[in-house]
C-alpha cells in the first residue's frame, strides 16, 4: 500500500486560506451543491435500500452527520492525521465485513499491531500479505462453519414450528387432508374436468404466505400464465388436484417448497412451511 496514495486525496487542503472573495463565493457555493448532491445521493440510496431489505434498520441520520463532522472538522493541514483518518476508513470496511461474516474485530489488536508493525523497519508488506491471507481463508472457513450451523438450527426450528401450525389447522378444520408426500391441503372447489397436468400452460390466481401471516407473493386478481410443471413440488402437486375453476388452500412443508436454503431476500426462512391460496382461472392443454 502506498502511503503517498492515502493522503493524495488531501495534500491540496494543507494549502494556505488565503482566498479571495470571488474565490470564497465560488468555494460557498459549490460546498452548498456537494452536501446538496451527497445528501440527496444518500437519501436515494436509504429509500433503494428499504425496498430490497425492508427488514434492514434505517440509517440514524444524525450518526451519519456526527461521522461526517469527524471528518470534515478535523485538521486539514495535519497530514499524519489525515492518513489515519484514511487508513481508519479502509480498515473500517474489512471490520465490518469481519462483522457481516460473523467474525469478531478487534480494534484494539488492529491499533497495537499496526504500531508495532510500523516501528519494525525488517517487516515485509508482502510477508504480512500471504499472512494476513492464510488468516483471512481461515475465518472464511469458520465463518461459513457458523453460518451453516445457524441456518439449521433455524431451519429446525421452522420445521418445528410448521409442523405446529399445520398440526393446529388440521385440528380446527376436518377439511384438511395430508397426501403421502406431506402436502396439507383443503380443496374448496376442485374444478372441470380434466385435471391439471404438468405439461400443461395455466392461468392463475394466488396468494402465498408465511405461517406468520407475511405475504410475500399475490397476483392481486390479474391471472398470470404459466407452466404447471415449473413450481415447487408442493405447489405443483396442489395443482394437479384442480381443474378449470379450481380452489384450493396449501399447506406446504419446507421440504416441499423452498428447503433449508429457502428465500431469504422475500422472507422466506429455511425449511419454511408456506401456504398457498389457489385458484386456477383456465387450463391451456398441452399439444
Amino acid at each position: 500500500m502506498c502511503l503517498s496514495a492515502l493522503v493524495m486525496g488531501a495534500t491540496s487542503c494543507s494549502k494556505k486560506n488565503n482566498y479571495s472573495e470571488e474565490a470564497k463565493l465560488a468555494g460557498d457555493s459549490l460546498s452548498m451543491a456537494l452536501g446538496n448532491f451527497m445528501g440527496a445521493r444518500v437519501s436515494e440510496s436509504v429509500k433503494q435500500q428499504a425496498l430490497v431489505n425492508p427488514e434492514q434498520p434505517a440509517l440514524d441520520m444524525s450518526k451519519v452527520v456526527r461521522g461526517m463532522e469527524t471528518v470534515l472538522y478535523s485538521d486539514t493541514t495535519d497530514q499524519s492525521y489525515l492518513t489515519g483518518i484514511n487508513i481508519g476508513m479502509q480498515l473500517m470496511q474489512q471490520v465490518m465485513q469481519m462483522k457481516n461474516n460473523g467474525i469478531p474485530a478487534d480494534p484494539e489488536l488492529i491499533i497495537r499491531y499496526f504500531k508495532k508493525t510500523v516501528e519494525n523497519d525488517s517487516v515485509s508488506a508482502q510477508d504480512m500479505m500471504i499472512e494476513y491471507q492464510k488468516y483471512s481463508r481461515k475465518a472464511q472457513e469458520i465463518a461459513e462453519q457458523e453460518a451453516q450451523k445457524a441456518l439449521a438450527a433455524q431451519g429446525e426450528a421452522n420445521g418445528k414450528a410448521g409442523q405446529a401450525f399445520v398440526d393446529s389447522v388440521k385440528a380446527a378444520n376436518p377439511a384438511v387432508m395430508v397426501s403421502e408426500s406431506g402436502l396439507a391441503y383443503v380443496i374448496e372447489n376442485p374444478g372441470e374436468e380434466p385435471k391439471v397436468t404438468r405439461e400443461d400452460r395455466i392461468k392463475l390466481n394466488y396468494k402465498g404466505m408465511t405461517i406468520d401471516g407475511n405475504v410475500f407473493d399475490e397476483t392481486k386478481g390479474v391471472p398470470r400464465e404459466m407452466s404447471a410443471g415449473n413450481f415447487i413440488s408442493g405447489f405443483t402437486e396442489g395443482l394437479l388436484m384442480l381443474g378449470k375453476g379450481g380452489k384450493a388452500t396449501l399447506y406446504i412443508p419446507g421440504e416441499l417448497a423452498y428447503g433449508e436454503k429457502g428465500v431469504p431476500r422475500i422472507g422466506i426462512g429455511p425449511n419454511s412451511t408456506l401456504i398457498f391460496e389457489v385458484e386456477v382461472v383456465d387450463v391451456i392443454p398441452a399439444e
